[in-house]
C-alpha cells in the first residue's frame, strides 16, 4: 500500500482516515460525514471541533 511505505506508523488512526479517504472504488470510499466520524475527528479534545 503506497500510504502505509510512506506514512510514520504510529500514525494509526490518521492511516485508517486516509486510507478511507483514499478508496478507487466510490463505493467503498468514506464521504465526508462519515470522515467527519472517524475516530481521528472525534478522539478526546478533537470532539467538539468537528461535526457533521
Amino acid at each position: 500500500n503506497l500510504v502505509m511505505k510512506h506514512v510514520d506508523h504510529s500514525a494509526g488512526e490518521l492511516i485508517d482516515l486516509l486510507q478511507g479517504l483514499l478508496r478507487y472504488d466510490p463505493a467503498e470510499r468514506l464521504r465526508a460525514c462519515d470522515a467527519l466520524q472517524h475516530p481521528f475527528f472525534t478522539r478526546d479534545h478533537r470532539r467538539s471541533c468537528f461535526s457533521c
